[in-house]
């Protein structure tokens, strides 16, 4: 009887030490994502005043004044309001643990101000970037009718009114479950015929015209290259307008890549008839690489809010002087009070050796 006794005290401190263990790694793991979704508003505020600084400077600069730079316009604006669904996302999981909100106001939430515009600002991003291919299209081929500033507005109205359109059934079908915002609570056939319309319309007809149009303008331009160009200024526009390709080139790849997992996991959503939230809760013995997946998608999207505004930093000196204009100053600010100093210790010097005198 002590045997046993003992023994069973011994597995009840196991239990005991083993729960303990398990509290506290589930303490740090909470620790840890709270503390990375507050790094993440502070990168995602960083971003939004970034491209806030990109339009100030597109609509106050004559130099950026040309309709290249107004697409880039657009961007800012598609990247704004994706930041904004991220940011109000981040908070709903915040504050969820520190109030009691009726959940009807999450759904709500959710509807309006996370999944609606987050489908809002993909669609207007993705025809944004045809946009910006068929303004450099244009101008390689130099026969062709460039785009103009009010050309270009008015094409970006109708890709808002587009975007608008396609990511309008989401304000019915966004669903909130445990301060997670997801685009639908169960699938219906129209959501299965609207999915599969969408990511063919939004996502692989646009990347294979992205694809074959910069494949074609790469080809055009760099072959026309070839011939000898005795003018200066050809040769400086030229190198323009070939940055400005790479430009966007870098920013179409990154967002094709960025974007895919999530792609992906529309289509998963698709075959197992579950939402994400679902689909990461459900059999978590057997579905770890799919979860791994589906988080990977959920981590890399946000990058589509923060790639033009470093692209745009390391091809173009004009938003290259914009950003660190802040440093540019500090180091102006420093030469002038060392040259100040330095004249101040001459001056000094010279005063003394003639009071000496």
């Amino acid at each position: 009887m002590d045997g046993i006794g003992n023994q069973t005290t011994f597995d009840d401190t196991n239990y005991s030490i083993s729960a303990m263990n398990k509290s506290s790694m589930d303490n740090n793991v909470i620790y840890l994502f709270i503390n990375n979704l507050y790094v993440a508003l502070f990168f995602l505020l960083l971003a939004i005043a970034t491209h806030i600084a990109i339009i100030q400077a597109v609509y106050s600069r004559k130099v950026l004044s040309q309709p290249n730079y107004h697409i880039m316009v657009n961007v800012a604006f598609s990247n704004i309001m994706l930041a904004l669904s991220l940011i109000i996302s981040t908070l709903m999981v915040l504050i969820k643990p520190k109030t009691t909100v009726v959940p009807f106001i999450y759904t709500l939430l959710c509807k309006i101000f996370v999944i609606f515009p987050f489908y809002w600002s993909h669609v207007a991003f993705i025809l944004t970037l045809v946009l910006a291919s068929v303004e450099r299209y244009k101008t390689v081929i130099r026969s062709i009718s460039q785009l103009t500033k009010r050309k270009i507005k008015n094409y970006s109205i109708l890709i808002w009114v587009i975007s608008l359109c396609a990511s309008f059934p989401f304000l019915f079908t966004a669903y909130n479950v445990q301060s997670t915002c997801i685009p639908f609570d169960r699938l219906t056939s129209f959501l299965d015929i609207y999915y599969v319309a969408f990511i063919i319309i939004f996502y692989f007809i646009p990347n294979l015209f992205l694809i074959i149009i910069y494949t074609f303008i790469f080809y055009r331009h760099f072959h026309s290259s070839t011939v000898i160009i005795n003018d200066n200024e050809s040769r400086n526009d030229r190198y323009i307008v070939t940055r400005s390709i790479i430009t966007w080139l870098i920013i179409t790849i990154l967002f094709i890549i960025l974007t895919l997992p999530w792609i992906v996991t529309l289509l998963l959503t698709g075959i197992t008839q579950q939402n994400s939230f679902q689909i990461l809760n459900y059999n978590q013995n057997s579905n770890s690489c799919l979860r791994f997946f589906l988080l990977l998608a959920k981590a890399l999207l946000p990058g589509n809010v923060f790639i033009s505004p470093v692209i745009y930093c390391i091809f173009n000196p004009h938003f290259r002087s914009l950003f660190l204009s802040c440093f540019y100053y500090h180091r102006r600010s420093s030469q002038r009070s060392i040259q100040l100093s330095t004249i101040a210790a001459s001056i000094a010097s010279h005063d003394q050796s003639h009071s000496t005198v």
